[in-house]
């Protein structure tokens, strides 16, 4: 088995952890790969020779058998761009605030890495969404959500929503979220969407300050194709996929979203429970009192 090893070269409290599971790899006599810019930095640090990093370091982590990611969940997000479509399991570590998706916290690494090279865990797929533009044929990919924003000089955004070819409404708002399972406890919860549990079979759309009261989230199986219109007085709008903003002005400004043909799969290691995360990091159902 080999393991990859990526995380965000921006967090300065990235390195020691990381040299601790190559420390942990080497005793255990495990085979790893660093991704490159993650052995520069260890190089540059002191920390790897140049020798070792030229023999372990790697642009292709989706050819390792399993990757872990030092960061939080965005570098999760940035994680599965690397390695999609291929499917390698990847385990977050927790070095950001918050890591609902890198749910490992930093401290029990070694304590995580021994449960992996015993075999306890398991590989849970996470569904993602692709979104189609009739004039690209470069689909886009999101584990989180897309979100359909208005325009800076918008005061609203018309957004025209069918779901298998059958009319659903026109959401009259600041934009709309169209979000996973994974993405529910995202920007999608901010709006006021449901919590959709990891493995349900659906994903959400959820407007942004609808300019009526009875607009409200609504959750779709997910083998529901929609298709969104966006009137051309409506121009440019921005498109936004998991955090990355694109500034989209085409003249038919048809989107089409369904499930996308391959998943995100995450390690989930045994003991894992989402309801005491969701309470302990997202405070849900907790009782508070004055």
């Amino acid at each position: 088995m080999i393991f990859g090893i990526t995380g965000n070269t921006n967090k300065q409290l990235l390195w020691d952890p990381v040299m601790q599971a190559v420390d942990w790899f080497e005793r255990s006599h495990l085979a790893f790969k660093l991704y490159e810019p993650l052995a520069k930095g260890l190089v540059e640090r002191g920390r790897l020779s140049p020798r070792v990093a030229e023999q372990v370091a790697t642009t292709a982590l989706h050819e390792t058998d399993m990757v872990l990611s030092f960061g939080g969940d965005g570098t999760i997000i940035n994680t599965a761009r690397l390695i999609a479509p291929h499917g390698t399991p990847v385990l977050g570590v927790n070095i950001g605030r918050l890591g609902f998706l890198a749910d490992m916290e930093v401290s029990h690494i070694e304590l995580a890495l021994e449960k992996i090279r015993l075999g306890q865990y398991k590989v849970m797929p996470r569904m993602a969404l692709e979104l189609f533009l009739p004039q690209d044929p470069t689909p886009r990919w999101a584990l989180n959500e897309f979100v359909i924003n208005k325009g800076p000089d918008a005061s609203l955004i018309n957004i025209n929503a069918h779901i298998n070819g059958v009319h659903l409404c026109n959401y009259w708002a600041d934009g709309l979220i169209v979000a996973t399972p994974t993405g529910s406890t995202a920007y999608s919860l901010s709006a006021g969407g449901a919590i959709m549990v990891p493995g349900s079979a659906c994903f959400s759309l959820t407007p942004l300050a609808a300019h009526t009261l009875t607009m409200r989230p609504l959750v779709v199986p997910h083998t529901a194709v929609l298709e969104l219109n966006i009137p051309e007085n409506d121009c440019p709008y921005m498109l936004v996929v998991d955090g990355q903003v694109e500034h989209l002005n085409i003249p038919s400004n048809r989107l089409i979203l369904h499930e996308a043909k391959h998943t995100f799969n995450l390690v989930i290691l045994d003991g894992h429970d989402y309801f005491a995360t969701l309470r302990g990091k997202l405070g849900w159902g907790v009782h508070v009192r004055a």
